[in-house]
C-alpha cells in the first residue's frame, strides 16, 4: 500500500492479533520509507511464536539500507531487544515497532509508553480471520492489548485478504466486512491492498462513501436468506471462543497438548447441516 498522507509521526507502532498481517505491513512500510531517504531502524519484537517474523526479512531490509533489531528467542522465554529508547528519542531516525500479536506480545512495549505518546500507532484487522469475525472479538483483542502496551486508542486499518491468490471480489468483500465491524465505532483510515490489485481497487472504491461501498459490495452477489443460520453462528462462536481461549494459555505456557477431537466432531456436524441448508435453498 501507498502510505502518503497517512503518516503524521516520526515513529510507528503495529498492533493486531497473530496472522492479521502486521508484519508485512511493517516491512513494506519500512521499504517504503527507506526510499526516500529516511534512515529507518526495524525493530522486530514479535516473541510469540507467530506465523510471519520480519526478522526472516532481514537480509532485504538490510539491502534497503534499513537497520533490524531483534533478539533471538531462547525456547519460550520472551527477550528484550535492547536500544529502542535513544532511537526513539531522535529525531534523525525514524522507528518502526513490529509488536507481537494479542496482549502477549503487547506487554513488551508497556515500559515504552510514556515515549510512544506522540507516535503513529496502527491496529491491524484481518476481517478473514476467525478470531476477527465479531466486533465483540475484535474490541475484547484491543483492549487487552491497549491495557498490556499501556498505549493510547490507536488508528485502523484493514488488511483484508486470503493469502497471496486474493481477488478483487475477495479483497472488495472483506473491505466491506472490515467496515461494518468497525465503522460504526471508529474511524477506519486506510485498507492494504495487494501491489496486483491496487488499480481495479482504486478504480472500484474511487469517490464513494463508506455506506455507498457497503451497500454496493453487497450488491454484487446474490443475496441469499437462509432460515436457521443463527444456531449455527451461535454454536460457532462458541467454539472460536474456546480455541481462542485456548490459544492465550497456550501462549502463556500454561498448556503444552490439546484435544479437539470433539471440536472436530462437531465441526464436522454443523459442516453437514450447513450443505443440507444450502441444498434446500437451491432447490
Amino acid at each position: 500500500m501507498a502510505w502518503e498522507g497517512l503518516l503524521r509521526q516520526r515513529n510507528i507502532v503495529f498492533l493486531g492479533e497473530a496472522g492479521c498481517g502486521k508484519s508485512e505491513l511493517a516491512v513494506h512500510l519500512a521499504l517504503e520509507l527507506a526510499g526516500q531517504g529516511r534512515e529507518v531502524h526495524f525493530f522486530d519484537l514479535d516473541q510469540t511464536k507467530p506465523l510471519m517474523r520480519s526478522r526472516d526479512a532481514e537480509g532485504l531490509l538490510e539491502r534497503a539500507g534499513i537497520t533490524v533489531h531483534f533478539e533471538q528467542q531462547c525456547a519460550d522465554a520472551p527477550t528484550q531487544v535492547g536500544g529502542i529508547v535513544p532511537l526513539l528519542l531522535d529525531e534523525d531516525k525514524t522507528v518502526i515497532l513490529d509488536v507481537g500479536g494479542n496482549d502477549t506480545g503487547a506487554k513488551l512495549i508497556g515500559g515504552y509508553a510514556h515515549l510512544l505518546k506522540t507516535s503513529d500507532v496502527w491496529f491491524v484487522v484481518n476481517p478473514y480471520r476467525p478470531w476477527s469475525a465479531t466486533t465483540e472479538h475484535i474490541d475484547g483483542t484491543l483492549s487487552a492489548i491497549l491495557r498490556a502496551s499501556r498505549l493510547k486508542m490507536p488508528r485502523f486499518l484493514l488488511n483484508p485478504n486470503l493469502g497471496g491468490g486474493t481477488t478483487l471480489a475477495e479483497y472488495l468483500d472483506g473491505v466491506r466486512q472490515g467496515l461494518e465491524l468497525l465503522s460504526p465505532y471508529v474511524a477506519v483510515e486506510a485498507a492494504a491492498v495487494p501491489a496486483g490489485l491496487y488499480e481495479q481497487a482504486k478504480a472500484e472504491t474511487a469517490q464513494m462513501s463508506t455506506g455507498a461501498y457497503v451497500r454496493a459490495a453487497a450488491l454484487r452477489h446474490r443475496v441469499v436468506v437462509i432460515d436457521g443460520l443463527k444456531e449455527f453462528t451461535r454454536e460457532l462462536k462458541g467454539i472460536g471462543r474456546n480455541i481462542n481461549q485456548l490459544v492465550v494459555l497456550a501462549n502463556m505456557g500454561k498448556i503444552r497438548e490439546v484435544r479437539l477431537g470433539e471440536t472436530m466432531e462437531a465441526l464436522g456436524r454443523i459442516y453437514h447441516q450447513l450443505r443440507e441448508l444450502t441444498e434446500q435453498e437451491h432447490r
